[in-house]
């Protein structure tokens, strides 16, 4: 960002190996809309529960679209249209490297007014993808996806209070990944309980082919400070830490890795001092991931089942590449709001398509070739029973009040059964399922 009289720049690496300095005049420390939405979102970080903090929080997201469009997006896509290189390509792919609370903004988001009534989206002329530093972009080149075989590691609803997730989970797993491994709930009678270690164990297998090739997490996540302490929840209220993923890289000798899908709450999101290097994203980035689809807010269940529903139809039946998968998704989102106003007012229009709906996911990894024009994908869409309560994925930008006991006690939920073990805040020392009914998770005292 710039300061003062000195504009914000933009270092642009093409892939022809040169390198511009493009200058943003309007990239700076001063924008007052900019400002507004780092405060919201201190403030909504502070205080979960608040709502009005909730409300200024979404008031500031909606000011930034438009700014994020004059400050960097149509400058950045104005140069690129000159580039010869990208001529024959329907639409750029660009990987932004965000520093700061730069990374709190949806780039891919960013808005100007249309030819026609309503706005134009940055994805509608571009491929977004994310990386936390220009090292880490070196990481995910270096690593490929592996190939999709019907295997996968799925973790559905394991706090048992998202049914559009536990259908989310029950379907990707039944349609693309039943050779693979499905985690859920304690106690559920289908599925293991979704516990660190068993989640750890499927996903960093000891044998070096062992790894799935994706692996979707649709769960409450939750970004805290210190951003160690960042985690997902899950069975019986164990967490799965960034402290504990970064304890568990190990080098595989693969220079493939899966694909991870983190569809919860913030994920993408830092927990404390705009340190964009260290979440949830980037722990599992090092934790060998070839690529990571993670999330910038809260996520309503029901929203994103149906996001996640289409983003893994495009990925397995159409064969898209992760980061055209998600645009694609998202460009399916906004033609879905686009035909329920037809006709209607502006207004409705514009909350219709409000990117507080799509623009949570964005993807971590490199663009890659693929298929890149508008892809319309099959009308038909997946349906949920009706009558379920539409949740939100956590708090947003939840934070752990005070300090956690260093020692703490876990129980088998089983009525009647006495099985006690210590642990932490987090999880068990030892165990972390009651040896004599295994299908219990244990839950903290």
């Amino acid at each position: 960002m710039g300061r003062g009289a000195t504009p914000g720049r933009a270092l642009v690496l093409h892939a022809a190996g040169d390198v511009t300095a493009l200058q943003l005049p309007y990239l700076c420390e001063s924008s007052v809309k900019l400002r507004r939405f780092v405060l919201a979102h201190d403030r909504s970080l502070r205080f979960p529960e608040d709502k009005r903090a909730d409300n200024e929080w979404g008031k500031a997201l909606r000011g930034v679209y438009g700014w994020s469009w004059q400050a960097v997006v149509g400058p950045l896509l104005s140069h690129l249209s000159s580039r010869p290189e990208l001529a024959e390509r329907p639409v750029p792919q660009v990987v932004l490297v965000p520093t700061g609370a730069l990374g709190l903004v949806p780039w891919h988001a960013a808005r100007r007014r249309g030819d026609g009534p309503g706005w134009h989206y940055a994805i509608e002329d571009a491929l977004f993808s994310y990386a936390p530093s220009a090292g880490s972009l070196g990481g995910f080149a270096d690593r490929a996806q592996a190939p999709l075989d019907g295997a996968g590691l799925v973790v559905a609803d394991p706090s048992d209070d998202l049914p559009h997730a536990r259908q989310e989970g029950g379907d990707l797993h039944r349609w693309y990944y039943a050779k693979g491994p499905r985690l859920g709930r304690s106690g559920d009678p289908v599925a293991a309980p979704a516990t660190p270690r068993t989640v750890l164990g499927s996903l960093l297998a000891d044998t070096a082919s062992g790894a799935p090739p994706v692996a979707h997490f649709a769960c409450h996540a939750r970004s805290c400070a210190p951003a160690a302490d960042s985690h997902l929840v899950l069975a019986g209220g164990q967490r799965l830490t960034v402290a504990a993923l970064l304890r568990s890289v190990r080098p595989t000798g693969r220079r493939d890795g899966p694909l991870v899908v983190l569809s919860g709450c913030a994920t993408a999101v830092p927990g404390d001092r705009y340190d964009e290097s260290l979440s949830l994203a980037t722990a599992f980035a090092s934790a060998g991931a070839a690529a990571v689809v993670a999330t910038l807010w809260a996520v309503r269940d029901e929203d994103a089942a149906q996001l996640m529903t289409d983003f893994h139809h495009f990925l397995n039946l159409d064969g898209l590449p992760a980061a055209e998968a998600l645009r694609q998704t998202q460009l399916r989102a906004l033609a879905r709001a686009r035909r329920r106003t037809a006709g209607g007012s502006a207004a409705g229009r514009t909350r219709a398509e409000d990117p507080v709906h799509w623009g949570a996911f964005l993807h971590y990894g490199r663009g890659v070739p693929g298929a890149l024009g508008t892809h319309p994908g099959p009308e038909a869409e997946a349906g949920h029973a009706a009558g379920r309560t539409a949740q939100t994925r956590s708090p947003i930008f939840a934070r752990m009040p005070g300090g956690e006991r260093s020692e703490a006690v876990w129980l088998c939920p089983e009525a009647g059964c006495p099985y006690r073990a210590k642990g932490d805040a987090k999880a068990p020392f030892d165990e972390d399922t009651c040896p004599r009914h295994p299908r219990q998770a244990l839950r903290r005292e």
